[in-house]
């Protein structure tokens, strides 16, 4: 790579109106930048940076997360969770712009929509990372 590249990279879980997908533009040492849609109506709901650092006890990664809601959306729920997942992943600051939203949605659909976001950040590190 040289000084400048980018990658983009997508993952998508699920199907119909569970379908959730993660577009990752990634700097290469430098952080990445991704976008989790889904549901009925892909849009802008919240927005998550996660910026890995070592525990205090230095056993292992935590990441220090700052979060951005828009009014009456909860989307930053799952910005949050994808951007720690990614972040101490890559070993690198991560922002997540999350919009996902499913009309009459109740609990389950709701916990459905979540871990397919988890299970989208998860399969995008195991894809896509040099390791």
């Amino acid at each position: 790579m040289t000084e400048g590249d980018c990658a983009t990279r997508r993952v998508s879980i699920g199907e119909g109106c569970f379908r959730v997908e993660l577009t990752v533009v990634e700097t290469f040492g430098r952080g990445a930048c991704a976008m989790l849609v889904g549901g009925d109506s892909p849009h802008v709901g919240g927005v998550a940076v996660a910026i890995p650092r070592a525990k205090t006890n230095r056993a292992g990664i935590t990441c220090d997360i700052s979060q951005i809601c828009l009014p009456g959306h909860k989307d930053v729920h799952a910005a949050s969770k994808v951007a720690d997942i990614l972040a101490k992943g890559i070993n690198e600051p991560v922002s997540v712009t999350a919009g996902i939203h499913m009309d009459g949605a109740d609990e389950e659909d709701i916990a459905q929509l979540l871990d397919n976001a988890k299970s989208c950040a998860e399969t995008w590190l195991r894809q896509h990372r040099l390791v």
